[in-house]
């Protein structure tokens, strides 16, 4: 999952790419010197601070989640400086005028993040290592040496979680490359390069819809699951709540991951992923419940309500801009405007994001409840609320898990989301007779 942090250095990135002029102020190569400094310089300074924190190895995990945390803030703080204080995206945009292809100017925007973000993960390596072996002092057995460590973290970590969302950005940019270069003699009369090019970018969109869950799948290291009990289980339940063409795969982690997600949004082509933690640390009824909140997700189809912000937001900031620049010829002051545009429309992506994901949540948790009444045996004794907070009690602890993050709403928020007292009446006649036949019998 993406942090606020993350999306923001996104949306810094792009911002700044847009408001940089052509007219680098220093030689290429000082710029590119500048800004991989800075990235060194704030990713060495994170280092520096775990070597003071060795006194107490069995701390040290927790000093690097605080110093990471800093540093990725610190990040999104010195963004701009590094990319146009420097002029290294003015630097990009005269080349990309000069003809480089608009991907690799995408590519050369974000490599400072990119290489930013790889530092903090090999300090992490490092750090579950040293915590490897202090738990192997104290009794434990499993240790890895960091290369292992990373290794994982570059499957699983937040720097994949980063190119994960800069991947749709890059293909757009390939796209509207492709398209650029492809020959239009064979284009109908009618047919506009604009209309060209957005069409060609549709079927791109398409195209990556369909190959990106299996592409991202193997990338994480996603395998079909071997327990042939809970594959057989989990197909029941897609067959009896009609859901088709989800394939379920467990996500190899060294027991770090214990969470669960459907990849993909096109039918036929998702894959519901299931920690190798969160097999090993709920049961079976809480597993149920679990995989029930991702079938509640697709039935929904919270995947189109989560990317309403990005589509509306887009839509509003290009008409604005396109009255703009009908009215406004002063260059000083479109630029001032552009910027004031993009930052607001920014602002209200991340609210719009934060509040839809937060609401999708909440959502498929208490339909996953009804759910489990129509296709789990087990229901018919235990009630699926009951069940489903035990579970989420189990995944979410300690105050970093339970806290509220901008995607997800708090342990506390969830747990009162599953109260009857947030049900309809409809529900509470269902739960009502469920408990008077459990009575009877």
């Amino acid at each position: 999952m993406v942090s606020l942090r993350q999306f923001a250095m996104i949306l810094l990135t792009l911002v700044c790419r847009e408001i940089a002029g052509n007219q680098p102020h220093l030689p290429w190569r000082t710029s590119l010197l500048a800004t991989i400094g800075i990235s060194l310089g704030l990713g060495l300074l994170v280092k520096t601070h775990m070597i003071s924190a060795l006194h107490n190895p069995l701390a040290v995990e927790a000093a690097f989640v605080r110093s990471r945390r800093w540093a990725e803030i610190a990040w999104c703080c010195f963004l701009p400086a590094a990319l146009l204080a420097t002029g290294w995206i003015s630097q990009l945009n005269l080349l990309h005028v000069q003809g480089l292809p608009q991907t690799v100017v995408l590519l050369g925007a974000f490599l400072p993040t990119v290489l930013f973000m790889f530092l903090l993960e090999i300090t992490a390596a490092q750090v579950d290592e040293i915590r490897d072996l202090a738990n192997s002092n104290h009794g434990g057995t499993e240790t890895h040496n960091w290369v292992g460590h990373l290794r994982l973290r570059l499957r699983l970590g937040d720097l994949a979680s980063l190119l994960t969302c800069l991947t749709p950005v890059l293909l757009i940019g390939l796209a509207s490359d492709t398209a650029t270069f492809l020959p239009t003699h064979w284009m109908p009369e009618f047919a506009t390069d604009s209309w060209f090019k957005f069409s060609f970018l549709l079927v791109g969109i398409v195209a990556f819809g369909v190959g990106f869950p299996a592409a991202i799948s193997r990338w994480a290291g996603a395998e079909p699951i071997t327990d042939r009990d809970l594959s057989v289980r989990i197909q029941l339940y897609f067959a009896q709540l009609g859901v088709r063409g989800v394939q379920p795969l467990i996500v190899r982690s060294n027991q770090r991951w214990a969470g669960a997600a459907v990849v993909g949004w096109f039918p036929k082509c998702r894959k519901l992923w299931l920690g190798d933690a969160l097999l090993s640390t709920l049961d079976s009824r809480e597993l149920d419940m679990v995989i029930m909140h991702e079938i509640a997700h697709v039935e929904r189809k919270h995947f189109l309500w989560r990317s309403l912000p990005i589509f509306s937001t887009a839509l509003i900031a290009c008409g604005v801009w396109c009255g703009l620049r009908a009215f406004i010829t002063h260059e000083l002051v479109l630029t001032g405007l552009q910027f004031a545009l993009l930052s607001t429309t920014g602002f209200g992506l991340l609210l719009g994001l934060s509040v839809l994901a937060k609401f999708c949540e909440l959502d498929a948790d208490r339909r996953a409840c009804e759910l489990a009444r129509r296709a789990c045996p087990w229901a018919q004794s235990h009630s699926p609320n009951d069940v489903l907070a035990d579970a989420l009690q189990k995944l979410l602890q300690g105050p970093d898990s339970a806290a509220m993050t901008w995607l997800h709403p708090s342990l506390a928020q969830r747990l009162d989301n599953l109260k009857p007292s947030y049900w309809s009446p409809d529900m509470l006649d269902s739960e009502m007779v469920s408990n008077t036949n459990q009575f009877n019998l």
